[in-house]
Order: structure tokens, then C-alpha cells, then sequence
């Protein structure tokens, strides 16, 4: 393990890791994850507050906070939609919104009730004046949505999978599909046929606004730069104050980018590299903030070429026996350095897909990797702090500390 050789990397990175305190992890997610940052979603009055909070907690360890504004739309309904099946002969039924049914980020619109039967879909049975729901495994909804349409269907039901934590909620990121379409509890679904089923879906709103990256510097003294970031936004809390507190996702990743800033800012980075502490907004919106940064980072321009790596947290809940790593081109000197870390530090790594901000970066040419450990709340009302361990948090830091000064090494030519 780092610390137990004598050589001059081994004993500095286990200086580093060895400070990583996980009281402090804990306590990031726990903040993060309160009430009074509202689930975080982009540009409501809780992720401002969050923002703010972050800019402070950066601040304090000694960095200078650059805050990176840019425009995004985000799509905001009035009301929550409503739901309820009606049996024959019995009272209606109401259906409750994200433990029974949830409206599809894209569905359109149902500003006025629409009622009808619910039929199975085999592609031939009349739909006219029907909600139709798919068979579980069945076509994807955009391929059925043309021929309901011009068959005069009231809309689409998609069969889903939930646990306690009810639906999974799923910000609106593109235009809305040509009918209404609700997702529904699997074992709700199996009772809907043979009976009708009334909905009322608010029109959403399309609503210009800003997103912010916060970014950090720590010269170290060199010409490579290193970015270690994380996504700060959530899914957000609904309008009638149902909670999404986003514990796991993303609050989980962020507590380590903060960790690892607090400790580089104590013992100093390794010897020429420069690291930037990047937390992203709008990931929840399809990445635009690390997008963002990747169009202000063009390959080929003089700031992309001296980073000479990105790693991106997400989501590092529960520890499944391995650190999960997904690779950009042109990453083998930070493969290598994780790789090494994690032999040395006893920490298992596993390729496997991290769909985070990583993406965007390694799509415009600079090295990056993806780091997670996984979790089964996220986007939940149960994502609260209890889905954290702090053990993976904790390795995680640990492995970002390590890998940093054997990268440092190899770009040194050590």
C-alpha cells in the first residue's frame, strides 16, 4: 500500500491519502442532501443555494473560485399531473404520482382529462379513443407513437419497474413526443386492462436559464493540469414539496471532489501538476455543463492541450467490490496511473460504463476517465443520505489522491 515503500512518490501520495477524513465525507453528502438545497435542480432557488454553499466550502480551503456561467432551457409545469383508473362498478382509483405512475420526460401534454379504456398493444387491436400499454421488453415507445397517432390513441402507457423509493424521476431535456405518455408501476399495469383510466398532464413550459460551473485552481507548479470534477445538480424537488434529495446522485461524487481539494490544498499537489476542482451543473439535462466546458476547451486549443487528464465522480454509494472505470481515448497515462493507485492502495477497479460528465470531455479529445461505485436510489424520493456509505466515498478519494502523483511522475518522466 502507498505509505509502506520508501520511494519519494509512495510517501507523499500517503501523506495525501492518508488525510482524507471520512467525517468530513460524511458531512458534505448530509448538507448537500437537505432540505434547504431543494433536491438541487438546475436554476431553482435550492441549487443557488447550493452553489453558494460550494463556492464557500472552496473558498475556505484557500482556492479562488471562478464561477462559469451558460444558457440552457428547462421545462417547468404549473401543476403535477393527476391520475386514477376506474374499475367497473367500483369507486375510481386514485393513482399516486411517482409510487404508481410518472409522466415520461417527453410526454406531451394533457392540459384536460382524457379518459378511456386501456388496451394491450399487439400492433393490431383498434387503439382509437384508447390508452394503449406496451408488453415489458416490448417496442420502444417512439416506435409505436407514429402509428398510434394517426390511430387516434389517447395516449401511451410504458410498463416500469419500482421499489420502495417509487419511480424513477427524469428531468425533461428534448422536444415532447406527439402523444401523452405516463409510465406506470409494473404491478399497476397488470391490473389496468378491462378497465378505463383518466390523466391530467399540466403543460409544461419551456424557461430560459442559466447554468453555472464552478471551477477551482491549485497550482502545483508545472505544465499539466489535471481536472477532478463532479456534477453538483439533482433532479429537484417537485413544486408540492416531494423531496428528491439526490444523496447518492450526486451529492456522493461532490463530497470527494471537495475532499480531495482539502487535502491537496493542505499537503500541495504533486510536483508539476496543476489541478482544477470542476463541479458541473446541468448534468441531470444531458451533460451541458461539462459540454459547455468542452466547447471552451476545443482540441487542439493551448488550454485543452495542457490537461493532461479529467476525472469525473459519480455517484459513489455503495461499494459492490470494485471502483467501476470508464476510459476516453488517448487515456493510457491515466489508466495507468489509476491502475497503479489502485494495486497499490488494495482498491479493485473494474471497467465498466460511468455515464457522467467524463463523456462529453473524452468526446472533444481530452484524456478522461469516469469513476463510480454505484447505488440503487438515485433519482428516487429514498435517495437520502442512509443510501450512502461512506466506505466507498472514502476509497474513492483515496484513489484520486494516489493516482494523481503517479501521473504526476509519468508526465515528469519519473
Amino acid at each position: 500500500m502507498i505509505g509502506v515503500h520508501s520511494g519519494p512518490v509512495e510517501t507523499e501520495a500517503g501523506r495525501a491519502v492518508a488525510g482524507v477524513a471520512a467525517r468530513a465525507l460524511r458531512a458534505a453528502v448530509e448538507t448537500l442532501s437537505g432540505p434547504a438545497f431543494g433536491g438541487r435542480a438546475v436554476g431553482s432557488p435550492g441549487q443557488e443555494r447550493a452553489r453558494r454553499w460550494l463556492s464557500a466550502r472552496l473558498r475556505e480551503t484557500g482556492l479562488q473560485v471562478h464561477e462559469v456561467a451558460f444558457p440552457l432551457t428547462v421545462w417547468r409545469a404549473a401543476a403535477p399531473a393527476e391520475a386514477r383508473w376506474l374499475p367497473p362498478g367500483a369507486p375510481p382509483q386514485p393513482l399516486r404520482r411517482w409510487g404508481d405512475f410518472a409522466v415520461h420526460p417527453r410526454s406531451a401534454p394533457a392540459p384536460t382529462p382524457l379518459r378511456g379504456p386501456v388496451v394491450p398493444w399487439d400492433g393490431r387491436v383498434p387503439v382509437r379513443g384508447a390508452w394503449v400499454l406496451l408488453a415489458r421488453g416490448g417496442p420502444a415507445p417512439a416506435e409505436v407513437l407514429p402509428k398510434l397517432r394517426s390511430a387516434a390513441a389517447l395516449g401511451l402507457l410504458v410498463p416500469q419497474v419500482a421499489d420502495a423509493g417509487g419511480l424513477v424521476k427524469v428531468l425533461p431535456s428534448s422536444a415532447p413526443w406527439p402523444l401523452p405518455v405516463l409510465r406506470v408501476r409494473a404491478e399497476v399495469a397488470e391490473r389496468l386492462p378491462g378497465n378505463e383510466l383518466e390523466a391530467v398532464i399540466p403543460e409544461a413550459t419551456a424557461v430560459e436559464a442559466i447554468g453555472v460551473n464552478l471551477l477551482a485552481d491549485l497550482p502545483g507548479g508545472g505544465g499539466h493540469r489535471i481536472l477532478v470534477g463532479a456534477h453538483y445538480d439533482g433532479v429537484g424537488d417537485d413544486p408540492d414539496g416531494t423531496r428528491f434529495p439526490g444523496a447518492a446522485d450526486n451529492a456522493s461524487g461532490v463530497a470527494v471532489v471537495l475532499e480531495v481539494a482539502r487535502v491537496l490544498a493542505r499537503t500541495r499537489p504533486p510536483g508539476g501538476l496543476d489541478v482544477t476542482f470542476a463541479l458541473f451543473d446541468a448534468e441531470e439535462l444531458g451533460a451541458r455543463g461539462s459540454a459547455h466546458l468542452a466547447r471552451t476547451l476545443a482540441a487542439g486549443s493551448a488550454e485543452a492541450a495542457q490537461l493532461s487528464g479529467v476525472i469525473v465522480i459519480d455517484h459513489v454509494a455503495r461499494w459492490r467490490g470494485a471502483v467501476w472505470v470508464e476510459m476516453g481515448p488517448g487515456s493510457d497515462a491515466l489508466r495507468a496511473a489509476l491502475d497503479r493507485a489502485g494495486r497499490k492502495l488494495g482498491i479493485p477497479l473494474r471497467e465498466g460504463p460511468v455515464a457522467s460528465d467524463n463523456r462529453p470531455l473524452a468526446a472533444a479529445g481530452i484524456p478522461a476517465a469516469g469513476l463510480a461505485t454505484g447505488g440503487e436510489r438515485a433519482h428516487r424520493m429514498n435517495d437520502v443520505p442512509d443510501a450512502v456509505d461512506t466506505g466507498p466515498m472514502v476509497q474513492v478519494a483515496r484513489l484520486v489522491l494516489g493516482a494523481l502523483w503517479y501521473l504526476a511522475a509519468a508526465l515528469q518522466g519519473m
